[in-house]
């Protein structure tokens, strides 16, 4: 038997109309699978040091998006992006998705508890 999320991602992939149910528990694993790409991305660039080109072979999107968990100011600049203008060019909603990262990030020991 087909759990209710294999059935919805079926129907996404085959470009059926979900109902309202099943759009809001699509909206929610792409918002959670989403969380993870991103902390995952921002434990690997913690790993690799300086920039280590993690800053060059990921979407303008997740580079914005761990560069500003990680307060890294000089991979915005690098990419032309002021801390604003990175927060505009991330999905709004997404902001607060940042913040619990960068609180699990910090509650895990990866960064201090206050970034300079």
């Amino acid at each position: 038997m087909q759990t209710v999320i294999e059935r919805v991602i079926q129907k996404v992939a085959s470009f059926q109309s979900l109902d309202e149910g099943e759009e809001v528990m699509w909206h929610a694993a792409q918002a959670a699978y989403r969380r993870t790409r991103i902390k995952k991305r921002a434990l690997q660039a913690l790993s690799s040091g300086n920039d280590g080109g993690w800053s060059n072979s990921w979407g303008v999107g997740d580079v914005l998006a761990v560069a500003l968990i990680l307060n890294r100011q000089d991979v915005l600049s690098r990419h032309g992006y002021t801390i604003l203008q990175a927060m505009e060019r991330i999905n709004p909603f997404w902001i607060e998705s940042l913040a619990r990262i960068e609180a699990e990030l910090k509650a895990e020991g990866h960064l201090p508890g206050r970034l300079p």
